[in-house]
């Protein structure tokens, strides 16, 4: 259906040119037309040195092939002469642009001219006026003609007596006459006017005309004659004003003749002195009369056409007489500086008048170098002034005539105007300097996609120079990681909207591989067509490094590199969805160390770690490669066994990881013992799902360390000790809340730099009666489980509130306050108006509430979190990410997050400076935050190691004991005023 679709929309296209069904029939037959071209044939025909068909024959073929709907395919190697033969052996098919010569009828057909131009003769600038071909013939003059071309045919045929010498093209025979090797050239007026211009063949001139016009048609090779019709109405629907745009934009005559009357002269003369012999002569000098008046008579056709391509080309002709000061112009001239004749002198005089003032020195020392040195030439860009205050820039060139003394004479030249081209300049040098001096890498394609230019950041990321890849395919630096799928959806997207993004990973000349950011846009010409397409891209291999860090740090623990409490979710979801499926059975161990801390307090931290390490190395040995390992933090680990077998075979292993646990450690010159407690639930028996089955191996571990340590328990229903005592801190927890036995104490957020107190975070404190203080690591996981969360996080919310409204009151200092929000807090559907509420009670300004969430609330659903966090910055509040990096740092999910700061946890403050896996993930941390936007605050900060490398990897903020430890109120008030002598907060 589309294949038919297709076929009708070009039937349609053809109609509108009138060809027969037939033609177009014939069309669709012949999808593959070859064409023959001249390559070197300015400015009808050539080749560029990007192998991009040029010129005004060009310009029609491009016009005939959009009028067809067909692409000819253009043989751009072959030089002209090889491509006559190709026609004639019908290895190509049509020629785009030649004369017809009874040589070519023999084997092609001819459509009318479309183009024509005179065929004329060039002498030598001292020569004169060259009377035609016969007085060429008559006087022996050698002419040089280029081989093959339809003037060698023409004159050969027409002249056989003429003295021809072939050449390989036509500036080799403009040359030939210039340098004395012959006397002239024939060739049609449009090549060799460029040629001239283009070579600085400033000694010759155009001196005589032949009867000859050259008349450009298409031929077609003689047994296609159907397409001779069918390519003459795709010619005759061309317009008037297409021809007319055409011919402006190729043409640039510089064309002068002048009529030499001295055959008259003697005629007239012989005419007198012979008088008998009038009657005889009468009839032969009417004919050499009428011969003259039709040579005058195309001299002024050709200055008609030459007035209309001077004025088409803003290029003017002038003479300056030196000897009398007489300077005459031509038209264009007057045009281009804005004058009319009337109102000109038409002196040197005047003419510096004209000129812009800054720039007459340039006309004046141009002008002395080419009157006073024989070998000069007269050369000068300047700006003249119009009588309205307009300016333009033209181009002024000339030629000094001198005396047989070598005196200057007479002076003759050209001048153009250049102001558009040297805007269009100017536009492109900036636009070559922007893509240049871009950081980003930018490649440029032709509509196939061959490459035609590439930037140094082009170069510098994939490490080819510009002259490896222009003319080549981008697919060059392909990595193979993409399938054809990949690139087919990619172009697919380009064709339909015209741009296509994406990441894309592409290989490096030295073979890396690496990731890239790639923007690839069409580019259209004039017709809405595509003309090329621009490829800018950015290596992002830094930021994937970032990312793949901070993935890892999401899965997996940074000491042991085992995986941790995510990844430990993620695997026993996923191993429980298979036993579910399977009908069997699994195991999940709850492994908590016994004397860890005291070894940890003891030795210190780095013999801590190292023990961590060897524990989760024994206890991988101990299991198979099925079973995985995990650490949840701290000294808990968990293990996950897939079909463990009966209930005596886990309890081995259980019993196999405590014996190896027991075993000496020897850390750091240390022996060193410990213990394990292991509690164990089994799926499905012992819950069904994640939160039961982990409960109830933890309440395991739990029953196994009271019943002395060193041991395993499967779980059992009866295990309700540690429920009982669970109920009784949750009753004294709901009375805690009744009786108001809860206080806040207040941790200083530093400035680095400054050490100025530029905040502070609000943390609870529980003074039950009986136990004293209460840490808030036993009862804040039990007010989350149990509900009581959210009105303790009232309370925490309107205490900070009211006593940072009274430090502000007291103090006029604006010290934001940080509040934590717990995860059943986060999804309460009333927290933003509760929030707005306590702030519209209290009076503090909204600016001055931080809110700290932890990356594990806002995880477990993304999409509403980031609506919630949202709504919180659209009220103005600031929002951070509490402990950061102990969970799901994904830089893929982070940057989603309308965040204001990060706060790195502890656990990587504490020994970055030893450790240097701490260090290099602090500073990627900060590295990242820089590239989001994002502050940065680090917790823990202890030593003065510590501070000095936040403080050199410029780390905006920190919070720990070595400045403060966290205070009541009124300490707190007293800290910051040591801080500050001016700022009380009393």
């Amino acid at each position: 259906m589309l294949c038919a679709l297709l076929i009708a929309d070009r039937a349609y296209a053809l109609n509108e040119i009138d060809l027969t069904p037939a033609e177009i029939e014939w069309l669709q037959n012949h999808p593959e037309i070859k064409m023959a071209v001249d390559i070197d044939w300015a400015p009808f025909e050539y080749v560029d040195p990007q192998s991009r068909y040029k010129g005004m024959a060009a310009e029609y073929i491009r016009l005939i092939e959009k009028r067809l709907d067909i692409a000819f395919q253009i043989d751009k190697k072959r030089k002209w002469p090889e491509m006559v033969k190709a026609v004639q052996n019908r290895d190509l098919d049509i020629f785009s642009c030649v004369v017809r010569t009874p040589q070519r009828e023999a084997y092609a057909l001819f459509t009318k001219p479309y183009l024509t131009f005179p065929m004329v003769i060039v002498t030598l600038e001292g020569q004169g006026f060259v009377d035609g071909i016969q007085d060429l013939i008559q006087h022996k003059h050698s002419v040089s003609v280029v081989k093959s071309y339809a003037s060698h045919e023409l004159l050969v045929q027409n002249f056989p007596q003429l003295n021809l010498h072939p050449t390989g093209n036509v500036k080799e025979g403009l040359e030939q006459v210039s340098s004395g090797q012959v006397y002239g050239f024939i060739g049609n007026l449009a090549v060799v006017s460029q040629v001239m211009r283009e070579s600085g063949l400033t000694n010759l001139k155009i001196s005589g005309q032949t009867p000859f016009r050259f008349e450009l048609s298409m031929a077609v090779r003689n047994d296609w004659p159907e397409l001779v019709p069918i390519l003459q109405k795709a010619i005759d629907s061309i317009t008037q004003e297409e021809q007319d745009e055409i011919f402006n934009k190729w043409i640039r005559v510089d064309y002068s003749q002048r009529v030499d009357y001295t055959i008259i002269f003697y005629t007239v003369t012989i005419g007198l002195l012979i008088f008998g012999f009038i009657l005889y002569w009468n009839r032969k000098l009417k004919a050499e009369i009428m011969r003259r008046h039709v040579t005058e008579l195309n001299l002024k056709r050709s200055k008609e056409s030459l007035d209309k391509a001077q004025a088409i080309a803003h290029i003017g002709n002038w003479d300056w007489d030196i000897e009398h000061g007489s300077l005459a112009w031509s038209d264009e001239i007057y045009r281009i500086f804005g004058l009319s004749p009337q109102a000109f002198a038409a002196t040197y005089e005047a003419f510096l008048e004209s000129i812009h003032p800054d720039d007459r020195h340039l006309v004046k020392d141009a002008v002395a170098a080419a009157l006073e040195d024989p070998n000069a030439e007269y050369e000068v860009e300047h700006r003249v002034v119009h009588p309205n205050g307009e300016e333009r820039i033209v181009r002024e060139i000339g030629h000094v005539l001198r005396n047989q003394h070598g005196q200057p004479i007479y002076m003759r030249g050209t001048v153009q105007d250049v102001t558009d081209f040297r805007s269009t300049e100017e536009k492109l040098i900036l636009s070559k300097l922007v893509i240049e001096n871009a950081s980003e890498a930018i490649l440029i394609t032709d509509h196939q996609g061959q490459i035609i230019d590439v930037n140094p950041a082009y170069e510098q990321v994939t490490g080819y120079s510009a002259d490896e890849v222009i003319g080549k395919n981008p697919n060059i630096t392909q990595s193979g990681r993409h399938d054809a799928s990949f690139y087919k959806t990619m172009w697919q997207t380009i064709r339909q909207t015209g741009k296509w993004e994406g990441e894309i990973w592409d290989r490096r000349k030295n073979g890396e591989v690496f990731p890239k950011w790639l923007t690839i846009n069409t580019i259209n010409n004039r017709r809405g067509k595509i003309s090329h397409y621009m490829g800018i891209f950015t290596d992002i291999s830094r930021q994937k490094s970032t990312e793949q860090t901070l993935e890892k740090l999401a899965f997996y623990d940074p000491l042991t590199s085992l995986p941790n409490r995510a990844l430990f979710r993620d695997r026993l979801n996923h191993e429980m969805s298979l036993t579910s499926r399977t009908g069997g059975a699994l195991s999940i161990f709850f492994i908590d160390l016994d004397r860890f801390k005291y070894v940890n307090d003891t030795f210190g931290h780095d013999v801590g770690d190292e023990l961590l390490i060897e524990v989760s190395n024994r206890t991988v040995h101990c299991l198979r490669k099925s079973d995985t390992v995990c650490r949840l933090g701290g000294d808990e680990f968990t293990v996950i066994l897939p079909d463990p077998g009966t209930a005596e075979s886990v309890a081995q292993v259980a019993r196999t990881i405590i014996e190896s646990l027991q075993k000496p450690f020897q850390l750091k010159g240390h022996e060193v013992f410990i213990g394990a407690s292991i509690g164990i639930a089994m799926f499905p028996t012992d819950g069904d799902n994640f939160e039961v089955l982990t409960k109830n191996a933890d309440l395991a571990m739990y029953q196994a360390k009271e019943a002395g340590r060193g041991t395993s328990r499967f779980y059992t229903p009866e295990m309700n000790k540690k429920s009982e005592l669970r109920l009784m801190l949750e009753a004294d927890l709901r009375k805690a809340l009744e009786l108001k036995q809860f206080t806040l104490f207040y941790q200083p957020k530093i400035e680095v730099g400054s050490n100025s107190v530029a905040g502070m975070e609000a943390l609870i404190r529980w003074i039950h009666p009986k136990k004293g203080m209460v840490s808030p690591v036993d009862f804040i996981p039990l007010a989350e489980e149990t509900g009581l969360i959210i009105p303790l996080g009232a309370w925490i919310l309107e205490t900070a509130c009211a006593q940072a409204k009274a430090w502000l009151d007291a103090t006029g200092r604006e010290l934001r306050v940080a509040v934590n929000l717990s995860a059943k807090q986060f999804q309460d559907p009333d927290l933003l108006e509760n929030i707005q509420a306590t702030l519209a009670r209290t009076g503090l300004p909204v600016r001055l509430l931080e809110l700290e969430i932890t990356e594990s609330v806002v995880m477990d659903d993304v999409e509403s979190a980031i609506e919630t966090i949202d709504a919180f910055k659209a009220l103005g509040l600031y929002i951070s990410i509490d402990d950061f990096g102990t969970g799901y740092s994904s830089l893929s999910y982070l940057k989603r997050f309308p965040l204001h700061s990060l706060k790195i946890d502890q656990s990587f403050v504490r020994d970055l400076t030893v450790d240097s896996d701490d260090a290099a993930i602090v500073e990627s941390i900060i590295s990242m935050a820089k590239a989001m936007g994002l502050a940065v605050i680090a917790e823990g900060v202890e030593t003065d190691e510590q501070l000095g490398f936040l403080e050199q990897k410029k780390c905006g903020h920190i919070q720990g004991f070595f400045f403060s430890k966290p205070l009541p109120a009124e300490e707190f008030a007293a800290y910051v005023e040591s801080c500050d002598p001016n700022c009380s907060t009393e």
